[in-house]
């Protein structure tokens, strides 16, 4: 369970990413997503790095007609995204939002191991995996490729999604933006004298002003660094193999550092986790088949 900080602290950083959204969401709405980047890179690059024709298939969940997180498309009637954005939303429409227009889900398979958060505190093993399939009857856009084999620390990624971005997730929603970060740790490993479950891969947000507070890895942060954040969910992680990007990850949720409002609103030191792909291949494989 998490501590009375960091409860407190994710908190305050919604209320502050979020005001102007805040009666919406209390009506059980999502609220929109939000790709982050470091303050010292406008949001103009992050925007730019996301039209590039490898992320494509990333496209917005909408649900009841207002954003709701991100998914991606990896066959021509199926997409990846995760269990929470979707799951009982009381009977609202869940649809895609492509160039042409929205498109309806027609099915959405959650995993059998997914458990919807019940506000006890539930958190990385205890809610299960956090993963769906959306079904749709044509999608008009070329599926992603998915990666099947193990990744490595240190391998770089992107991640992309939609909604507010930039410092501070100060601009407008309803862009595609996307970042880089690189594999800080892998599931197996202790993260914050936890060990997280077998199926998660972790980035961190490291900061460029305060390296001291970059716990994994070298610390050092990439050109675009990102971080997925608030209602991202769904987004993707991705990495180049054989010289294309490849879909090896699921955003599903974020670990703020408790102390990140004392040190100015600095986000170095969160953690991003995602639901590895490769895990869940056959899963997948199998649904869509049958």
């Amino acid at each position: 369970m998490r501590s009375n900080s960091e409860l407190i602290t994710c908190l305050v950083f919604t209320a502050f990413l979020f005001h102007g959204f805040s009666n919406r969401h209390n009506r059980g709405e999502v609220a929109p997503t939000s790709i982050i980047g470091r303050g010292d890179v406008g949001d103009s690059e992050f925007l730019k790095f996301a039209r590039q024709p490898g992320f494509e298939g990333v496209v917005q969940v909408l649900v009841g007609g207002t954003p709701g997180g991100t998914a991606e498309v990896i066959d021509e009637r199926w997409l990846l995204t995760a269990a929470h954005v979707v799951q009982d939303q009381a009977g609202r429409p869940i649809e895609v939002m492509v160039r042409s227009g929205p498109v309806p889900v027609k099915e959405i398979v959650v995993h059998p191991r997914y458990r919807e958060p019940d506000g006890s505190g539930r958190f990385l093993s205890e809610k299960g995996v956090d993963l769906a399939l959306l079904r749709v009857d044509s999608i008009g856009i070329a599926p992603l490729p998915t990666a099947t084999g193990e990744l490595q620390l240190g391998t770089e990624v992107a991640i992309v999604g939609f909604g507010r971005g930039g410092p501070w997730g100060q601009s407008p929603p309803g862009d595609k933006r996307a970042g880089t970060n690189v594999l800080d740790a892998l599931g197996g490993m202790f993260v914050n004298q936890r060990q997280i479950p077998d199926y998660y891969l972790v980035t961190d947000f490291d900061s460029p002003t305060m390296p001291e507070l970059n716990p994994l890895g070298s610390g050092n942060p990439r050109g675009l660094e990102a971080l997925a954040s608030a209602g991202d969910s769904g987004g993707g992680l991705f990495t180049v193999i054989g010289g294309r990007w490849v879909l090896v990850g699921v955003y599903t949720t974020t670990v703020y550092r408790s102390s990140f409002v004392q040190d100015g609103m600095d986000f170095g030191g969160s953690l991003n986790y995602f639901v590895s792909v490769p895990h869940f291949a056959q899963w997948i494989e199998s649904t869509i088949n049958n």
